[in-house]
């Protein structure tokens, strides 16, 4: 952008021009917003990662006062810095998880005590056959059954949809179904 040309963008956006405000977002932002599509995913969070740009600029509005090279790279550190803070939290959120998955593993893999000691009951059968599935099933039967988590809290956990928690419930009870060697379609002996 021409230095005269800034100059003059620069007092109609301090006079509060929309003209002058349009002209200045697609100089400034425009390429910012470029930079967000290809750093994000996700149009909405590209456009709340602008408005923030465009929100922390009107914070501070000396920095218009600046050269228009320096303006557009105080915008790009500020467009750098928010991608880097939301992966960041998106990191610390993806460790908090695993933190919390651990904790629910753990509190849910150990039978009661006595139970599946050979004493042949039910209970014993079930926790062997339990112990033989693949852990994402064991994982999310133990937390649905045996914690009694909502599905939505073992989504959260597991970092996934409640839609997949629901297919994974599934087919983990019919695994848990073939491992105990019943099959509720059957007839039942008598």
């Amino acid at each position: 952008m021409e230095p005269e040309r800034y100059e003059e963008l620069r007092d109609g956006l301090k006079r509060g021009c929309s003209e002058a405000w349009r002209e200045f977002t697609a100089a400034v932002l425009g390429p910012v917003a470029v930079f967000f599509r290809a750093a994000l995913r996700g149009e909405e969070l590209v456009e709340d990662l602008t408005n923030e740009t465009v929100r922390r600029l009107l914070e501070h509005a000396d920095v218009l006062d600046r050269a228009f090279p320096e303006l557009l790279a105080w915008v790009q550190r500020v467009a750098r810095n928010l991608v880097l803070d939301g992966h960041q939290a998106r990191a610390r959120w993806r460790r908090a998880a695993d933190v919390q998955r651990v904790r629910l593993l753990r509190a849910g893999h150990e039978p009661p005590p006595g139970v599946g000691e050979g004493t042949g009951d039910t209970i014993g059968r079930l926790w062997s056959a339990l112990e033989r599935l693949p852990e994402h099933y064991r994982l999310v039967l133990v937390l649905c059954y045996v914690q009694g988590h909502s599905h939505e809290e073992i989504a959260g956990a597991l970092g996934m949809s409640v839609s997949a928690v629901n297919s994974r419930l599934f087919a983990a009870r019919r695994a848990l179904r073939e491992a105990l060697g019943t099959d509720p379609r059957a007839p039942e002996a008598s």
